[in-house]
């Protein structure tokens, strides 16, 4: 159910089907809540149909002592938003220094056989219960990665991903993305800003892939300039790089094809040696642009972790942006048409909205530092796109919760009542 009224919430957290906590919340206030567990899928749910937002934090950390190297946050799926097919631009599993995994989970009120496909093959097939969940790990790379099951099927799925300086040893980095519903899959695709001109310390590049039938050009666009054309066939993925800085990114086909595509960063505390920390992000739908995005929560008091927002104008008309955290707006910022910015602020709390005039378009994220100490260079990265506002629902959906970790996993769900 899409949400367009505020209140306070009475929230359950179930997880594997059994409740795991009930949290009575007020409006413009935001929590984190842990659990000792793994399982899944995880419903984030207001009983009383108050709107919320939900999502997945996660750090991650080498050894089992000292501080925490990454950070991984991703938005959970509104439940109207559910599918029987989901698409991720692009799976690395050969990469030594990289994890990639499926995660997967049954949604539905009857057993449902899930398929995994990478780049038009078949890795596996995989019945699953009722609030049943597995993940998968492939030896392949390439893409797109769609997940699916029987037409009317209630099923989630995401890319869960971890990141070692060398190939041997613990990881430090960790990410997790939720995978795209096919419903929603489309020509053209924004994000805030891309940042390509840091070479020393962060190495990004946008994934995209092909999940049409016919072939077709792709074109990326940063801050209103060409940037570069891709010819593409049906069922492929392409890696792409620039050394720039700059925002809004648009990443379109020229046929009308549907196409996926993500922000994918890779960060090191050292101007040399191997990469620690992953962040993959999902690119937005055009057709899901909106005034207002919604996240749950922004910590910038944590001398470990660095918190800011990346906003950004794709209209033709200048635009001023305004951020609230919690009950109190930070400030409001004139764009101009393709321009972009980010904002950091000594504030904790949520949920955080991004917002502009009715009918404007605008872009809005998350994005995130982790190192282990209060001070030095950063290991980890996250970046989280909001959630446009038109799509706030009353319950959420994760596919597993990895809660049996402490010594190297540290998770979190963090909720909010915008």
């Amino acid at each position: 159910t899409l949400i367009s009224g505020s209140g306070c919430a009475d929230v359950n957290v179930t997880i594997a089907g059994t409740s795991r906590g009930t949290y009575h919340m007020d409006l413009g206030m935001s929590q984190v809540v842990k659990y000792t567990l793994d399982g899944g899928p995880v419903e984030i749910s207001s009983d009383n149909g108050v709107g919320i937002i939900a999502s997945l934090n996660q750090w991650r950390r080498p050894t089992p002592y000292g501080g925490w190297t990454g950070v991984a946050q991703s938005m959970a799926l509104p439940v109207s938003q559910i599918s029987n097919s989901y698409v991720i631009p692009r799976y690395n599993g050969t990469d030594p220094t990289l994890y990639n995994a499926v995660l997967m989970a049954n949604v539905d009120t009857v057993p449902r056989t899930i398929t995994v496909k990478i780049g038009g093959t078949v890795m596996g097939s995989y019945l699953l219960g009722p609030s049943d969940s597995r993940f998968e790990v492939y030896y392949v790379t390439g893409g797109p990665l769609v997940v699916s099951s029987d037409v009317g099927a209630k099923i989630v799925a995401s890319l869960y991903e971890l990141k070692r300086a060398e190939g041997v040893g613990e990881y430090n980095g960790q990410s997790e993305m939720m995978g795209l519903p096919s419903t929603q899959v489309s020509d053209k695709y924004l994000i805030p800003i891309y940042f390509g001109n840091w070479p020393l310390y962060l190495d990004a590049s946008l994934a995209f892939a092909n999940v049409d039938t016919i072939a077709t050009t792709v074109t990326v666009k940063i801050a209103g300039v060409t940037q570069g054309t891709y010819l593409m066939q049906p069922s492929t993925s392409m890696v792409v790089r620039y050394t720039l800085d700059g925002g809004p990114v648009e990443i379109s086909s020229n046929n009308g094809a549907k196409i996926v595509a993500s922000l994918n960063q890779w960060r090191r505390p050292a101007p040399i040696g191997g990469w620690t920390g992953v962040a993959q992000s999902m690119a937005l739908p055009l057709e899901k642009i909106s005034n207002s995005y919604v996240m749950p929560r922004y910590d910038g008091t944590d001398p470990a972790l660095y918190n800011a927002v990346l906003m950004a104008n794709v209209d033709t008309v200048p635009r001023t942006i305004t951020v609230k955290i919690g009950s109190t707006v930070m400030g409001s910022y004139l764009l101009g048409p393709s321009d972009s910015r980010f904002e950091v602020y000594n504030f904790v709390g949520g949920p955080i909205v991004v917002s502009s005039d009715v009918g404007s378009k605008i872009v809005a994220s998350l994005y995130e530092l982790k190192r282990a100490e209060g001070v030095g260079e950063y290991n980890g990265q996250s970046e989280m796109m909001g959630l446009p506002l038109s799509q706030l629902s009353d319950s959420y959906l994760i596919p597993i919760y990895f809660g049996m970790w402490g010594n190297y996993l540290d998770a979190s769900l963090y909720i909010a009542v915008p």
